[in-house]
């Protein structure tokens, strides 16, 4: 059976060269929290669609940060004046539409 992204081409062939040239649609990372501010984040570039940005931490399970945070610079996002997420950890997850 062919992956999900060769079934989308199949599917959708309007769209199969946007498809062809991205690697992955969907990336994700676990990165250590922090200040508000910048945070690093592998992977991620300008152009780039974020998805979801999850605060985890021993007093909850999760928490949707995902309207605080922008994607200032490649590899970089950012909630200025946002949640502080020290001693904690976030799971990124945003849509690669560059390669």
């Amino acid at each position: 059976m062919a992956n999900f992204k060769d079934r989308l081409i199949i599917a959708f062939p309007v769209f199969s060269g946007l498809l062809k040239r991205t690697k992955t649609l969907v990336m994700n990372k676990g990165i250590a929290g922090g200040s508000a501010g910048d945070h690093t984040v592998a992977g991620i570039k300008i152009g780039d669609q974020l998805i979801s940005v999850m605060h985890h931490s021993a007093a909850s399970l999760a928490a949707d940060l995902t309207d605080e945070f922008t994607i200032s610079a490649d590899g970089v996002i950012n909630n200025d004046s946002g949640t502080d997420t020290s001693s904690n950890f976030l799971i990124v997850m945003w849509m690669s539409w560059t390669s």
